[in-house]
Formats: structure tokens, sequence, C-alpha cells
């Protein structure tokens, strides 16, 4: 689709709902479905981008089949400043602000981003977003650490497909985000290291201007529509608080162990916008509480195995889960170029809010009753080598 469209990222064959999105290793918001508007991201203050193929729900709750990093402009980057601006038909206009100030003790980075453009379709879009990241040493021990995110967007929604093209609509999707996340990381000794991170965060979509439905409508089987003469206007809020500590121990390269723990708070929010919305008021809310450890230990001088598991309990709607995973990894050939591994893993999703949503009308039922994540149990052997001088090919 056109930019800012419904965007889609599939790893290791599972559905684009298994693939975690963080920024700077905390979450984003993802929305009712779990589905993150990947159309909608942008690149401002991005440094570069890690994807982890593969099963990590221990440590990341929700990645069952792989997990984005964005990493923003950190203290590996030296002071600039830089002003991009591009325009084009359809009204296309681009307009992206950095800069990066280094310091001895202090790092800070600040990027702003706009899109503006009508794309292929007769739907405008637009998109300002903001991401900043600053870090103070407060001494050898203790480092301070903050991080910023912020969108918001409208998009023009296509209409009905006739034959080769779109109708245009009348529908707008407005989307606010928002993440502030501070930290702290205190270095206990050489080898000791503690990680602790609040993060607040808000994501709310805004379905506007859509269709009045007709009284007649086959889709209801019988013709009658008891929805006629309403709308599908209407905005979701999603709220998600919490705390994450981590207890890092580094022997060496190989040889490590993490201890983790969060506390999550999640509220979920549905109002009807105007007086002809077919929809309700709704809310949901839930506590979540979860313990993880990985240990990464060397076996003989090539060979490492991956221990990982995560335990969550959920206050309600939800059942607990537990996720797990072993990894077997050997380096072989000439300078250790290349390595096989083996790993299996059973994992599970975040809750999907949308199939709880769907039953909400028997409340009764909802607290009554507590439903299983999606979850997926899987196995993958591996072969990373390296073909040319600092190329490299795997095979999954």
């Amino acid at each position: 689709g056109g930019v800012g469209a419904a965007t889609s990222l599939f790893s290791r064959g599972a559905e684009s709902s298994h693939t975690a999105i963080v920024l700077n290793g905390r979450k984003l918001p993802s929305g009712f479905s779990n589905q993150y508007e990947l159309g909608q991201l942008s690149l401002a203050n991005l440094q570069s981008v890690e994807i982890i193929r593969g099963d990590s729900t221990s440590l990341y709750g929700g990645a069952l089949s792989g997990l984005v990093n964005l990493r923003s402009n950190d203290r590996n980057v030296s002071s600039r400043e830089s002003l991009k601006f591009e325009t084009g038909s359809k009204r296309h206009k681009y307009f992206d602000y950095n800069i990066i100030n280094n310091e001895e003790d202090s790092f800070l980075s600040f990027g702003m981003n706009y899109t503006n453009t009508d794309g292929y379709l007769e739907n405008p879009y637009k998109r300002y977003s903001t991401n900043i990241y600053f870090a103070q040493e407060v001494s050898d021990m203790i480092l301070f650490d903050f991080q910023y995110y912020g969108l918001d967007s409208s998009l023009g929604v296509p209409g009905y497909y006739t034959g080769r093209y779109w109708d245009p609509s009348d529908e707008i999707n407005d989307t606010e985000a928002l993440m502030v996340s501070p930290g702290v990381i205190v270095q206990l000794s050489d080898v000791l290291e503690l990680d602790v991170k609040l993060n607040f965060s808000e994501n709310q979509l805004d379905a506007a201007r859509t269709n009045i439905e007709e009284e007649w409508d086959l889709s209801w089987g019988l013709g009658y529509n008891p929805n006629a003469g309403k709308n599908s206007d209407v905005s979701y809020v999603e709220n998600i608080n919490y705390l994450e500590a981590l207890l890092k121990y580094k022997k060496d390269s190989n040889s490590n162990l993490i201890f983790g723990y969060v506390q999550e708070n999640r509220d979920y929010s549905r109002k009807p916008l105007g007086t002809t919305s077919k929809f309700d008021s709704l809310l949901l809310s839930f506590n979540t509480n979860a313990l993880f450890a990985q240990a990464s230990l060397d076996v003989g001088e090539d060979s490492v195995i991956k221990i990982a598991s995560r335990y969550t309990d959920y206050s309600n709607y939800f059942g607990h889960s537990f996720n797990r995973s072993l990894e077997y990894s050997h380096k072989f050939g000439p300078d250790h170029s290349s390595t096989i591994f083996a790993k299996s893993s059973f994992g599970s999703t975040t809750p999907e809010i949308n199939a709880i949503m769907n039953i909400s009308e028997d409340i009764n039922y909802l607290n009554n009753n507590k439903f299983d994540n999606e979850s997926m149990r899987s196995f993958e052997l591996g072969l990373r080598t390296e073909i040319l001088s600092g190329k490299k090919l795997g095979l999954v």
C-alpha cells in the first residue's frame, strides 16, 4: 500500500503480530490486536535496526517469532546536526531534523520528522514524530537515561474496490502514540549490573467519518441490519505502564546470566465518537507480573548452551503462561568462521484484547473465565558460515 498504510512483517513463517517492536529495549505500544503500526513508524533519530529471528518470548514477552529493536542515536555517535527536506508530486513533503550533542559525561540526541503525501490514492496522509534520547553519567557506577517517542498521524482510508480502482471514502484514521521511559543502570561490580526502567505509553486510534450502514445488508443473513442508520465512528485507547528490573551477570562474552522482573498495568477503552456510532463505551483493565531468566554457558572451547524461561501471571481475563527455550551452538572451521545451532522453544503471545472485546456484552462471562493466549512450539536448526571476507550466509 501507500505511505502510512497497514504494513506487515513476517518472521520464521509466523503472523505479523508475533513479532515484537521495541525502541532501545523498551516496548512500543502495540494496539488492541498486538499488530504494531509498522507503516506509522518513523526513522527520526534512529541509528540502526536490530532484527532477532526466532522465539524471544523468554526475555521479551510476546516476541513469539522475532524481535525488532529500533536503536536511537546513542553515545557511540559523535556530535552533529542535520536538516533534510524533500518535495514532489502528489503534495509530497518530507522534513527531518536531527541534532546530537555528545559530551564527556552526558549525551543528548533529538530528532523530529514530518511527512505529508496524497500517495497514489486520493486519501491524504500526514505524520509528525519525535524521538529524544538522553543519558547522563551520575558517577562511575551510575548511568541515568531517558527515552521519549511521540507520533501524531492522520490517514485517509480507501473505500470499496471497484474493478481496477479504489473509490475514495470520507473516513479518516487519526493515531496518537506516546512513550516516556526513564531508566537507571547501576554497575554493582565488574561483573554485576542492575538495569531498572519505567515505561509509560499510550496509543489512541480515532476512526471518524465512517459510512452510515444501510437498513438491508445481506451480510446479516436475513438481510435486516440492526445497526441501520448508525456508523462505526469510534475511539480506541491503550495505556500501558510497567516497571522492569534486570540483574545481569557477565563473566565473559559467552558466559552470562540474566534475572528479570516485570510489573505491568494495562487499560483498554473503547468510546463511541458522536451520537450515531453503533459502539458502546467499554473499559477493560488487568495487571501482569512476570519473572524471567536466561543463562548462557560455555560448554567446552567452541560450544555454548542458552537456557531461558519466563512465567507470567495475569490478574484477570487471561490464564498464566510459561515460556521456555533451549539453544545449542557450536563454532567450527578455519578461525571459527562457521556456526551450527539448534533451538527448541515454547512461547505465547501477549494478550490480544480484541479477542475478549468481541464477547464483552457478557461481562459476567468475562469476569468468571480466563482465556489462554496463543502459543507456539518451534524447533530451529541452522548454519551460519563466512563465504567471502566479511560476508556470511545463513540457512535455517
